[in-house]
């Protein structure tokens, strides 16, 4: 099947058009998201009418979600960039991301309205290039919201006191966010583009995606110093001590992988 030509069933948009846009909705941007800052895209602040993650932009008085609105990996794309923006080398994943999705749909586009519609070869080469580049940025914002959640959960235990939560907040704040830190690790296993799944990369390979999530393990270590149901085997702050250890090797395996820099790993 030429899915760059066969239209899906009775849509006026193609097999292959409908594909792309399915994936660039799990992304979750705004279609014009290079229009908004960082600030404005992750719902912080900007100007009255884009400050809150979406924008009118067709003035029909309403906010269609499916066009007009941010929502998950592109909101955190956004949140990457804001918080490398004041360092001495700031991100751009949102830029990297938008204009590689926005090139591939173009040639896609183009493909599917010529007379015989195909793509020759140059273009599928160019196409193939485009998605890997928004596979790999996009890829690089998850990896970045992990290492984001490591320094929120290290900074989280580091608030233990005598062996109990600094208070049911923290308790609750440590549980959200280490959640969120096993998610986005765990996601990193799944995409070819991935630099554990890459063979063209040699630096790191899934052995070392394991060895994070060892790392990281199945559970926080608690205040009490224990780790999944099990008690520590020595003083509940020896046990926070040597977690945040396994933390911190953990962020500086992702951050070898992914290239980031040493200022952005410590703010984010």
């Amino acid at each position: 099947v030429n899915y760059v030509a066969a239209q899906d069933g009775t849509k006026n948009y193609t097999y292959a058009e409908h594909k792309f846009d399915e994936g660039f909705g799990y992304y979750g941007a705004a279609r014009n998201a290079l229009d908004y800052t960082d600030l404005e895209a992750r719902a912080k602040s900007g100007r009255e009418g884009w400050n809150k993650g979406y924008h009118d932009t067709d003035a029909d008085g309403m906010i269609d979600v499916r066009s007009e609105y941010h929502f998950g990996h592109a909101q955190n794309c956004a949140k990457r960039d804001a918080g490398s923006a004041s360092g001495p080398n700031p991100t751009d994943f949102t830029t990297e991301v938008m204009t590689a999705v926005l090139a591939s749909r173009q040639i896609i586009s183009n493909a599917a309205n010529k007379a015989n519609p195909e793509l020759t070869e140059a273009e599928n080469t160019k196409l193939q290039e485009h998605i890997k580049m928004a596979s790999v940025a996009w890829e690089k914002c998850i990896a970045a919201t992990a290492v984001h959640y490591v320094n929120d959960v290290i900074a989280d235990i580091s608030e233990y006191s005598s062996g109990a939560p600094a208070s049911l907040s923290n308790f609750e704040t440590v549980a959200k966010h280490w959640s969120e830190l096993k998610g986005f690790a765990m996601s990193l296993q799944f995409s070819p583009a991935s630099p554990f799944r890459d063979e063209t990369m040699t630096a790191v390979n899934l052995d070392d995606l394991k060895m994070i999530l060892d790392l990281i393990g199945d559970a926080p270590v608690l205040a009490d110093g224990s780790q999944n149901g099990v008690a520590a085997s020595g003083t509940a702050e020896d046990a926070v001590y040597a977690y945040i250890g396994k933390l911190t090797q953990a962020r500086a395996k992702l951050q070898d992988a992914y290239g980031f820099s040493d200022a952005n790993t410590l703010s984010w």
